[in-house]
């Protein structure tokens, strides 16, 4: 099917200038698309003479024959009658339903087109600074951001084609220019710019649909990446389902994370305020990408990461895909969450970004109130433990490679008495959470960017920061019930009343690089970094020990994220059947730590007495620390070919490989002071607060004495190695109907690896899984 449109004084095609013209004769500028953007290979007639386009003619004023060569014979597409100096583009539309020409002239006087032309040459000539415009398409009836418009300038070819935004950057000479912005299925739109030497210049440009009459009541609304309406259009836009949060709704709802964004989401449960479930299914089965890269875990006993590690402020946008794609990991049974970090140097009215927030809050019933808290550290501020809940470098040496513990005749080596008593003596008494006041949530952001005029191309630079605190307080009640022959048993009944401090901070450093039309470079670095410190105070019954208990804990965790990645997109203009051909690339390096520097937990069992005693159980007390390093590379490659159907919609094949590789090791060490004398069997002594008991006085032979605690499987490392290939395609079949589909062909092999810390002759446990999947 073929339509054709001519309109006056656009832009040139990509052939580039003709020869100098005498001044009685004309221009024709022919360029040719189809409705995906592409450029068919076809012929045209003009007055019998044979082009193919893009090309550059020159005819004499008056009436001019055009045709087309269809499947070999001539087919006539009307007329076009041009007046002497006049440059007309003829734009030919391979898709619409009947063949016809549309003649579009400018208002303006045919010579002052030629000094367009002219001032152009003479300002690269006399070599301008060149002038970095920005552009933007859009529709005129509902402002929607428009993908694939081409812009063309007069006499130097095409520039390049909007992204998904409807922006496009590009460098131009200074001087008097003439341009033109091309989409399929719109009417072309001219532009007459005059630009000075080094500017920077912003373009809006709204193109009119071809059709045959317009809606009377037009609502229009600017485009907020990120927004309500972008998100919106990215979910209706999508094939499979999903659910979009965008920045926008983000800061609207106060959300200061992304676990806490998606809570909204329907069919999404957020356990524990950091982990997702996707429509009932546990955090196992989802899996947390990174502008589409895999992520490592900072959770020893689980591989998905934390959502409450990435703020607010560092993300574009969040989508929740909850159907299978070819061109996502198989990973997932539940749900794929895709978190997009800021890439848009753009502040509001396409100027460049400078913001800078802060931000406060208070939550009734806590803030402002005094609450058990742990003591806290010098560099808590930054989610850094400063040392003092650490475990002591003396210890650590001592017990390099052999466990702490007393000597003795039989089995030679360990620690004297003494030895035992100085690295005891040597942890801090720190182990009882202190009334402290609550104080509100605090938090700061800030962000910058702007796109610059490189010789290499337009550069965009976009960073961001931010940081945030906060205090929380829980009372919760927890129960366990058992059956008997005729009732239910209340079996443990525990209040447990939790104060925790929280600290977040990250920053994202994106910047992107379009060398040329069709060609971009993109970096990101992020890094994020948390910490939750915890006082936690249990009381109840146990039925295990069929008494009332309590228990004191302090636990520091920070967890860190850093991920670098590499990405491309580039247009391959060379393919011999299609100029859309697009490859994209991803490479990138993640690395998740998790640091608990010195856990302490202690329990109490009440005696006959009602007196509350320091437990003499196994698990009475215990220092435990704890590290873990999770390592990710990531990769992949794909081929996008778009192609007409049989009925000119258009479809795409695309074609892939990825591979991603991983290793993770955990490192955890427990301590424990044991009873082993007179004074720490005292019920006077064990009725103390443990910062009375772990004291230099009751530490020794004759007291509690420090001793490993261990276990054979704390420590292991991991590893994991995945290649997949893929296959997918839209194919439209009716109008408001596209089938797609592919086929994506997985191989992995995961080994998990248990050793015992001090026992190099025992074997390691080793766990080895291999599968191909489809």
């Amino acid at each position: 099917m073929l339509s054709l449109i001519v309109a006056s004084v656009l832009c040139a095609a990509l052939g580039g200038a003709p020869e100098p013209l005498e001044p009685a004769s004309a221009t024709l500028s022919l360029v040719a698309f189809d409705e995906t953007g592409a450029s068919p290979r076809v012929t045209l007639l003009v007055n019998e003479r044979a082009v193919v386009p893009p090309a550059i003619v020159a005819v004499a004023p008056g009436v001019h024959r055009l045709a087309w060569l269809r499947d070999g014979e001539p087919s006539s597409l009307g007329s076009v009658t041009v007046r002497a100096g006049e440059f007309i583009d003829v734009v030919l539309d391979v898709r619409a339903a009947a063949a016809s020409v549309s003649v579009l002239r400018d208002a303006h006087d045919p010579a002052g087109v030629a000094d367009v032309a002219a001032a152009a040459v003479a300002g690269a000539a006399r070599g301008a600074a060149p002038v970095l415009l920005r552009v933007l398409a859009v529709s005129l009836v509902d402002d929607a951001p428009l993908p694939g418009a081409r812009l063309h300038r007069r006499g130097g070819g095409e520039l390049g084609a909007t992204d998904e935004a409807g922006r496009l950057v590009v460098t131009v000479p200074a001087g008097a220019v003439a341009l033109s912005v091309i989409l399929p299925g719109y009417a072309p739109q001219v532009l007459e710019l005059d630009l000075h030497d080094g500017a920077e210049r912003d373009v809006k440009v709204a193109l009119l649909p071809l059709a045959d009459e317009l809606d009377e009541l037009t609502v229009r609304a600017p485009l907020v990446r990120g927004g309500l309406a972008s998100a919106v259009a990215e979910r209706r836009a999508q094939k499979q389902v999903v659910d979009v949060v965008g920045s926008e709704q983000m800061k609207k709802s106060g959300d200061g994370d992304a676990a806490q964004a998606l809570r909204r989401v329907t069919g999404l449960t957020v356990v524990g305020g950091r982990f997702v479930y996707v429509r009932g299914l546990g955090d196992r089965y989802s899996a947390t990408l990174v502008n589409g890269a895999t992520l490592p875990s900072p959770e020893p006993e689980r591989r998905v990461v934390p959502l409450d590690l990435f703020p607010a402020a560092v993300l574009d946008s969040l989508l929740v895909q909850k159907t299978w794609s070819p061109d996502l990991p198989g990973e997932f049974g539940g749900g794929s969450v895709q978190l997009r970090t800021r890439s848009d140097p753009r502040g509001a009215g396409d100027k460049p970004l400078l913001s800078f927030g802060v931000s406060a809050g208070a939550l009734l019933g806590t803030t402002a109130t005094l609450q058990a808290q742990a003591p806290a550290g010098a560099l808590d501020a930054l989610a850094l433990d400063d040392g003092r809940r650490a475990v002591p470098r003396s210890v650590v040496d001592a017990s390099r490679a052999a466990p702490i513990a007393e000597g003795n005749a039989l089995t030679g080596g360990g620690l004297t008495k003494k030895d035992l008593e100085r690295l005891g003596e040597s942890f801090s008494q720190e182990w009882v959470p202190r009334p402290a006041l609550a104080l509100p949530a605090l938090g700061a952001s800030a962000a910058a960017g702007d796109t610059f005029a490189t010789p290499w191309g337009s550069l965009s630079a976009l960073a961001a920061l931010t940081w945030s605190t906060d205090t929380s307080h829980t009372e919760t009640s927890r129960q366990l019930i058992a059956g008997s022959a005729d009732a239910l048993v209340v079996t443990d009944d525990l209040r447990i009343d939790a104060t925790e401090r929280s600290v977040a901070w990250g920053g994202v450093l994106s910047l992107s690089l379009a060398p040329r039309a069709g060609q971009q470079l993109r970096a990101v670095t992020l890094l994020n970094r948390g910490a939750d410190d915890e006082a936690r105070v249990v009381d109840g019954h146990d039925d295990d020990s069929d008494a009332r208990l309590r228990l004191l804990r302090l636990r520091y965790v920070a967890r860190q994220l850093f991920v670098q990645q590499l990405a491309g997109t580039h247009a391959l203009p060379w393919a011999p059947f299609t100029d859309t051909l697009q490859l994209d690339w991803r490479a990138g390096y993640a690395l998740a730590q998790r640091d608990e520097p010195g856990q302490r937990m202690v329990r109490y069992d009440e005696d006959t007495d009602g007196r509350f005693l320091m437990s003499a159980r196994s698990d009475g007390n215990q220092i435990l620390t704890s590290g873990l390093v999770d390592h990710v590379v990531d990769a992949r490659v794909a081929l996008r070919v778009p192609f007409a159907t049989w009925s000119g919609d258009a479809a795409a094949v695309s074609v892939g490989l990825a591979a991603a590789g991983k290793v993770r090791t955990v490192d955890t060490r427990r301590f424990k002071f044991l009873l082993t004398g007179p004074r720490a069997t005292d019920a006077d002594v064990r009725a103390r607060s443990p910062d009375a008991i772990f004291t230099p006085e009751l530490i020794g032979a004759d007291g509690f004495t420090l001793a490993e605690a261990t276990r054979n499987t704390d420590n292991h490392t991991g590893s994991a190695v995945v290649g997949a290939g893929f296959v997918q395609g839209d194919l439209p079949v009716l109008p408001d109907v596209v089938l797609s589909g592919g086929v994506r062909l997985e191989a992995s092999q995961l080994r998990v690896t248990t050793f015992e810390l001090f026992n190099a002759a025992a074997a390691p446990v080793v766990a080895d899984l291999v599968g191909v999947d489809v």
